[in-house]
């Protein structure tokens, strides 16, 4: 059985900070629009709950598929899978196998997930992207809730899938972005310089379907999604994932391939940056 998440303790408590919503979005939230609005206050961990200053928690149907978007990811994909193995709050796991060439379709059908009836694997064919997947995952379920986890993660464990949903179900925010710290240096720093590029994220499912063009983002998916959640002045926080990290492209594809692979993926995140920042100066007084 799934505890209260509301009891859940706290992987080292922290302050969260909730970004307030617009005058103009926060009216879309109050009578089961897009979310609870928050006010903005801080959020602070205390004890063995996560409390908030000045109201009670919010309880809403609380089920959370996890979607898991893979392309060659047969050796690294089963630590992903025993982690949700083990998570008990996780209602349904959605694996899309985005074209693969190497079995990863294989290595799902075989690990246990797939006899519990938790686990559907959906297939791309050939290679859609990123964004593809995970638009086809959140279409195959009605759960309200979405969590994205990457199929290479190492050192995840069920503690962190529960903190990183923790706040969507408490109504806290509307996206959780997932962030690593202390797995190994280049990716503690690469998430420190840019948190939002994180694969690691929670978010309301009928928010994440009204974001457009995310099967034409590439690699800059994931900053289609944060720029569209805080362009419409949602509510995010981020949760921290203490040892938790994945391989780099170049251990992954070979030195010259995957170097190759980070100068597309970073050509692609490009025009998401600007936009963003065009937005700030735009907005600025």
């Amino acid at each position: 059985p799934c505890p209260d998440l509301r009891a859940y303790a706290v992987s080292n408590p922290r302050r969260v900070s909730v970004r307030k919503p617009t005058a103009a979005k926060a009216r879309r939230g109050r009578d089961g629009g897009n979310g609870e609005v928050t006010d903005g206050r801080t959020v602070r961990a205390k004890g063995n709950s996560l409390q908030s200053e000045g109201r009670e928690d919010s309880p809403v149907e609380d089920r959370v598929c996890v979607v898991v978007p893979a392309y060659n990811e047969a050796g690294r994909i089963k630590g992903v899978l025993d982690t949700l193995s083990d998570s008990p709050c996780i209602s349904e796991i959605i694996v899309v196998d985005d074209g693969s060439t190497d079995g990863t379709s294989d290595a799902v059908r075989a690990h246990a997930l797939s006899q519990s009836g938790r686990l559907r694997l959906l297939g791309h064919s050939p290679n859609r992207g990123k964004g593809a997947a995970m638009r086809a995952g959140a279409e195959a379920t009605d759960a309200p809730i979405l969590a994205f986890l990457d199929a290479d993660l190492i050192g995840i464990k069920p503690q962190h899938v529960a903190d990183l949903i923790r706040p969507i179900v408490q109504r806290r925010a509307v996206m959780a972005l997932g962030v690593f710290r202390g797995g190994r240096g280049a990716t503690t720093l690469a998430q420190i310089l840019v948190p939002n590029i994180t694969g690691q994220r929670a978010i309301r499912r009928d928010v994440f379907l009204q974001i457009p063009q995310l099967t034409e983002a590439g690699y800059g998916v994931e900053l289609a999604i944060t720029s569209y959640v805080l362009g419409e002045g949602f509510p995010t926080t981020r949760v921290i994932l203490n040892d938790v990290t994945h391989p780099m492209k170049e251990e992954k594809l070979g030195i010259w391939r995957g170097a190759a692979s980070r100068l597309r993926m970073y050509r692609q995140m490009l025009p998401y940056l600007l936009k963003r920042r065009a937005r700030r100066i735009v907005r600025r007084p």
